[in-house]
């Protein structure tokens, strides 16, 4: 079971990003669950999902799984100004969330992030990729791994 920051202690209603889920416009297999699927928006709180149904029941283990590469959803801001959706695919690791999530029962922690790792890569560093260590620009990737533009001039 994922969970969202709670925004009730806040004054203000947290503003929704309305998002597609690149794997499916693409045709190409989910890793997610259908209700994960058919996510149209999202708040600033639901951008990563955490399982920690095992703190609940005093039984979670003491290892905390990151899972950043199993984001599919891209907000629809970004998508139009993607060159070619085919070629945003290719560097998305498909199936990501369905081999490593958590499932009900699980002792384990983990926080997954659900937005796609190509609008902003968790696990690189601002300066990562130009030292020979993938393709890109750093934390936002500007090419796919098949050196195509991911994204329309200007």
């Amino acid at each position: 079971m994922s969970e969202s920051y709670d925004y009730s202690k806040f004054d203000t209603e947290p503003k929704k990003i309305p998002v597609a889920n690149v794997c499916e416009l693409n045709g190409v297999e989910s890793g997610l669950s259908p209700e994960e699927r058919d996510v149209t928006s999202l708040d600033a709180g639901q951008t990563v999902a955490l399982h920690i149904e095992s703190l609940k029941s005093n039984s979670a283990s003491p290892v905390l799984v990151g899972i950043p590469h199993s984001g599919e959803l891209v907000p629809r801001e970004i998508l139009d100004r993607i060159s070619d959706p085919k070629a945003f695919v290719d560097g998305l690791d498909c199936g990501t969330a369905y081999i490593y999530t958590p499932q009900t029962g699980d002792k384990n922690l983990a926080v997954r992030n659900r937005m796609s790792r190509l609008i902003a890569d968790p696990n690189r560093k601002p300066d990562q990729f130009g030292q020979g260590m993938g393709v890109g620009g750093g934390v936002v990737w500007t090419e796919n791994m098949q050196q195509q533009p991911l994204y329309k001039a200007g």
